[in-house]
This record gives C-alpha cells, structure tokens and sequence, in this order.
C-alpha cells in the first residue's frame, strides 16, 4: 500500500502538518513537517507522531489493538 495523506495544512512557509496513512511496513514520510503530523498504521493500528526537532517518528499510546 502506498502512503497517504489524508490531511494537509500549511504552516510557517514550506512546513506542513499532514496526517498520514499507510501499512506498519511502509516507510514513514520525510519532509518539512511540524509536531503534530501523524501516521496511522491501517494493518496494526499504531499511531506515530513527528517530532520536528529531531526530524523523528515515535510510536504513540493512541490508536487500537487489531486482533486476528
């Protein structure tokens, strides 16, 4: 599955707040984005939140259990 953005609002020039979604395995995106971008793991449900400090992706506490 390719990566999604579902949301997009733009900040401060070229800097934006997306949020994303896309299977566990795919690679988050890289880019000019500012805390609070998000991606969702639609096969997991795991959420990860940017940090635009570090330029990083972390796992959040959000998102939901998917039980096979």
């Amino acid at each position: 599955m390719a990566v999604r953005c579902i949301e997009k609002r733009a900040f401060d020039g070229n800097k934006t707040l997306c949020k994303f979604a896309g299977l566990s395995t795919d690679s988050k995106p890289t880019g000019e984005f500012v805390n609070g971008t998000t991606f969702f793991c639609v096969d997991n449900g795991a959420e990860y939140a940017y940090n635009e400090t570090s330029n990083t992706w972390a796992q959040t506490a959000a998102g939901y259990s998917a039980s096979k």
